[in-house]
């Protein structure tokens, strides 16, 4: 899952750079983010039907609910940045057995768009060897804790071939959530398992899925297929539902993210909609996995900037802060975290731990390092009023990092 880049504003961007430095409302919450000159309107538009949906919906467990991405950004950004590493971890890789007996992910929903180059792709092709559980084998108490305390799983066959291992992970690091890449060509009966097996370490279970194609209009339908799966399987598994669903579309790396924005943003938005719309007849909430600079850029004909829209529109925001200190990611979630709470929604703080870049990932440091980094976040948002929690992608990043 990638945040993104910044293509398709490029120098104009820039150029801009003035006048919405001149816009006080931003000044503050804004000034680690792209320049876009973009007025934060007060209208908020369709906040009414996301309110009344909110209420009647499955919960994420008792909380809210969680994700990540590459940033290629503005050197003046990187202060909020430790310096880059040089510590690299081992690639990663599929083990041949569980690749052979891995039903493929590819033919019935798209690789998710999450890992940026080298890292491999997010799926049972793709995806990384099964790492052992033993690190940090004691768990620590969650006393103090947010409420959310998430992480990607995005190589599904794992619920299949190793399910414990992934459980007692989960149990050792305070995760009481995890966003798990739906394959369904995986048996439904392999999913009621491992839910239930869940829900005895305390951890709720999230369907997550999702393409930079499934926020254009010729993508809808790939899109509400995956929502309407997760309420079939949800009406056939009572006992063993999934807590929600959280959608990873990032349509900005298409190519006319550059060429037509205001036409993918448009279409993007209406298939959040949709998405949602949908959701809600199962009584499913949806959480949406955006880029922290997504306020830079206009909500089509809301009069009000995307970010503020998205967190009106689905159930909880999963926020890629994606940087490699606490005080950045802290600094880059600023202007998410005060739409969620102008709008009454819960907001996750994500970080990533996969290969994406000296500055925008956690690669390299040891568990316990990061450990201190989402313990430095929680307690600085503590008081934050949407603050939710923290996520972490991916698991097979995080478990490989030196104990």
């Amino acid at each position: 899952m990638s945040s993104g880049s910044f293509s398709g504003r490029g120098a104009s961007l820039y150029a801009l750079a003035a006048s919405f430095m001149a816009t006080t409302v931003f000044a503050l919450s804004l000034s680690v983010n792209p320049p876009v000159a973009q007025a934060h309107a007060g209208v908020h538009r369709g906040a009414a039907v996301a309110d009344r949906a909110a209420t009647d919906l499955h919960p994420f467990g008792t909380v809210l609910m969680g994700r990540r991405t590459t940033q290629v950004e503005p050197a003046q950004r990187i202060a909020t940045t430790k310096p880059a590493t040089s510590k690299t971890r081992p690639a990663r890789s599929v083990p041949a057995a569980a690749a052979a007996t891995t039903p493929s992910n590819a033919a019935t929903t798209p690789a998710p768009s999450r890992v940026p180059p080298p890292a491999p792709p997010k799926n049972e092709s793709g995806g990384a060897a099964p790492p052992s559980a033993a690190a940090n084998p004691s768990p620590p108490t969650t006393a103090g804790a947010p409420a959310v305390r998430a992480l990607w799983q995005w190589y599904t066959g794992l619920i299949v071939s190793a399910p414990q291992t992934l459980l007692s992970f989960a149990a050792a690091h305070q995760v009481n959530v995890i966003y798990l890449q739906v394959n369904q060509s995986i048996p439904q009966t392999s999913y009621a398992a491992f839910i239930q097996a869940a829900g005895q370490h305390g951890v709720k279970v999230v369907a997550c899925s999702g393409a930079p194609t499934w926020g254009t209009r010729a993508g809808q339908g790939q899109l509400l297929s995956f929502v309407s799966w997760v309420g079939q399987y949800n009406g056939a598994h009572p006992s063993a539902p999934f807590a929600g669903i959280n959608l990873d579309i990032e349509p900005y790396q298409l190519p006319a993210w550059t060429s037509s924005q205001a036409t993918v943003v448009s279409q993007w938005m209406a298939n959040v909609d949709a998405a949602v719309a949908l959701a809600a007849r199962s009584r499913l909430a949806v959480s949406a996995a955006v880029p922290f600079w997504l306020d830079t850029i206009p909500a089509a004909g809301a009069g009000e900037p995307l970010g503020l829209w998205m967190a009106q529109h689905t159930q909880q925001l999963v926020i890629m802060a994606y940087r490699n200190a606490a005080a950045g990611v802290i600094a880059v979630a600023a202007a998410e975290l005060k739409d969620g709470a102008q709008v009454g929604r819960p907001v996750v703080v994500a970080v990533d731990t996969t290969n994406s870049g000296p500055t925008t990932s956690f690669s390299g440091d040891t568990q316990p390092e990061l450990a201190t980094a989402l313990s430095a976040v929680a307690r600085n948002l503590a008081a934050t009023p949407a603050f939710a929690g923290w996520a972490v992608n991916d698991y097979t990043a995080w478990s490989q990092m030196a104990p």
